[in-house]
């Protein structure tokens, strides 16, 4: 049996792209998928300060001197090491540390975040993984606002401008508490992100652009 006479036209423009269709099908499937994955933000998490008179000099501290840091975490972040009601260590990124305003080439080996129960705020812990409570061996403990909600085993990070009530600074497991209590401000700032539905729109909108120039050529 023939070919109907009004399908002539259109099975030739099928056949002899069918590659290039379906890899720009494939192109557009990622583009969404990509967008549907986008819908999780960051949050980026800051403070400063300035050392008192008798801080220890260290790789990260010394007296009378500024301090600044800050790190990325996501808003439903990867957790370890949860002990439910108390805390958990959650998966940061880009730690930048300045010290007297000038960059120091260190990374926390933790950060650990507190409930209400255990004074709130968290701790970074430079030089060995964060043990116990809220005393690191070298590094900072920040308390303050329970700065989550939810269980530890499942957080979703707060944002705002939090006062820490306590500061302390640790160097070669010594505690120098930080005076005036309270003078830390930590901010925690969502970072803007692509709206998911926009890159879909895009995405179709690519996908039937393409196709109908095809389709118009062989016409």
């Amino acid at each position: 049996m023939g070919i109907p006479g009004h399908l002539k036209g259109f099975l030739p423009a099928r056949s002899i792209f069918p590659n290039k269709l379906r890899v720009l099908r494939a192109l557009s499937m990622a583009v969404l998928l990509s967008a549907a994955g986008l819908s999780a933000s960051t949050i980026t998490i800051s403070a400063s300060g300035e050392f008192v008179a008798g801080t220890a000099t260290s790789a990260f501290s010394a007296p009378d001197e500024t301090w600044a840091f800050s790190f990325v975490v996501d808003s439903m972040p990867a957790v370890s090491n949860v002990d439910p009601g108390n805390y958990f260590d959650v998966d940061f990124s880009a730690f930048t540390y300045l010290l007297n305003g000038s960059p120091v080439a260190i990374t926390p080996e933790d950060i650990r975040f507190f409930s209400s129960s255990q004074f709130g705020g968290f701790s970074i812990c430079f030089t060995a993984a964060c043990s116990f409570f809220n005393s690191p061996t070298d590094g900072f403990s920040i308390l303050g606002p329970q700065m989550y909600t939810g269980p530890e085993s499942a957080p979703t990070m707060l944002t705002g401008s939090f006062t820490s009530t306590y500061l302390e600074v640790y160097v070669n497991s010594y505690e120098y508490l930080q005076q005036p209590p309270g003078h830390a401000i930590l901010l925690a700032e969502a970072n803007p992100i692509p709206e998911p539905s926009s890159i879909a729109t895009l995405a179709v909108g690519f996908l039937l652009a393409a196709t109908g120039r095809r389709l118009r050529r062989r016409a």
